[in-house]
């Protein structure tokens, strides 16, 4: 009995052990220009199966002659954005907006809180 209920909260504990990595990010170009400025599209997924709170993404030199919902991603200054308002990003979730630049922008996850229950 004790032998299968360490092997249960290894397993159960193993599944909770996320890292920041766990966050990736792809972007590509759409083939369309916004005010002369290439337009791109951002797909952001949680591949941990925890959930991810408080994301924050390092977004140097962000501005988007496009409109991107803040509810979705915005600046908050310092090359930091925030993902959803700091709201959930549940296991596999996609998140997905579009921006227009002079030039993609790197964008790598700076921070997130792992919630696991």
């Amino acid at each position: 009995m004790a032998a299968s209920l360490n092997a249960f909260a290894a397993t159960t504990i193993g599944f909770c052990e996320c890292e920041l990595s766990s966050i990736k990010i792809s972007q590509t170009p759409t083939g369309v220009a916004i005010h002369g400025k290439p337009e791109y599209e951002v797909s952001i997924t949680n591949d941990c199966i925890c959930t991810q709170l408080d994301v924050v993404i390092n977004c140097p030199g962000f501005h988007s002659v496009e409109g991107v919902r803040p509810s979705i991603f915005e600046p908050t200054g310092a090359d930091l954005c925030t993902l959803k308002s700091g709201g959930p990003v549940f296991y596999n979730d996609v998140i997905k907006f579009k921006y227009a630049s002079d030039h993609s922008i790197a964008l790598t996850p700076s921070s997130s809180r792992i919630s696991c229950s």
